[in-house]
């Protein structure tokens, strides 16, 4: 609140006075009806009446990760997403879904319908991008994980049996299947839906499970 008097000021709140308040600025935490009595010369001047409602901010939104998408609480009227402190454009409802490979510190700001807002801390996102398996005496390695269009699988030893790779959806279906050969291999996903899928690696009695996640 403001007051352009000059004079002796004094502020109040519902008619009582408010110790310390004699500045021309005067901010509250309280709601209630403020006036300012300017005294000047041996006159006096009241102002009229102003009432202020005071409400609380929202609580400080969490923020959740499915393994695709981060989440916050839905039903604020604003939303906005930032990675290492800077706003990403365009990211502005109750989830966000990162870039591949945009591991960094994300953070949401909500806004309810009485314009306060608060802002959640900071969402440590970390991707794995590179991963290596053994099943029996052969290494693979595959990559991106998070994955968008194509997960590569490479194989760098000299000798190796027949080995496949299934990819199967959370009901078990299989989705995807691909015979693995030395060095490298790609396996496309581009026609799959976000989600969370299961990499099956197969080399004689061997087995080897692993979790691809697809984001589009």
């Amino acid at each position: 609140m403001l007051s352009n008097t000059s004079g002796n000021l004094q502020w109040y709140r519902n008619g009582e006075l408010i110790i310390g308040a004699t500045d021309t600025i005067y901010s509250t935490t309280l709601s209630g009806s403020y006036t300012a009595i300017v005294t000047t010369s041996g006159r006096c001047g009241v102002s009229q009446p102003l009432f202020v409602t005071v409400k609380e901010s929202p609580p400080k939104p969490q923020i959740y990760w499915n393994s695709i998408k981060l989440n916050t609480d839905e039903g604020y009227s604003f939303y906005q997403w930032y990675l290492n402190g800077t706003a990403i454009a365009g990211a502005s409802t109750s989830s966000y879904q990162p870039e591949p490979g945009k591991a960094g510190l994300y953070k949401v700001t909500v806004r309810d319908f009485s314009n306060c807002s608060n802002t959640s801390d900071e969402f440590n996102l970390v991707i794995t991008g590179i991963t290596d398996v053994v099943i029996g005496d052969t290494k693979i390695r595959y990559f991106p994980n998070p994955v968008q269009k194509m997960l590569y699988l490479d194989i760098p030893n000299a000798r190796i049996n027949k080995i496949r790779a299934e990819l199967y959806d959370i009901k078990g279906r299989v989705v995807g299947k691909h015979s693995l050969n030395q060095n490298h291999n790609e396996m496309s996903v581009q026609h799959l839906s976000s989600g969370v899928y299961q990499l099956i690696l197969f080399k004689g009695f061997d087995k080897m499970a692993v979790k691809i996640i697809v984001i589009k």
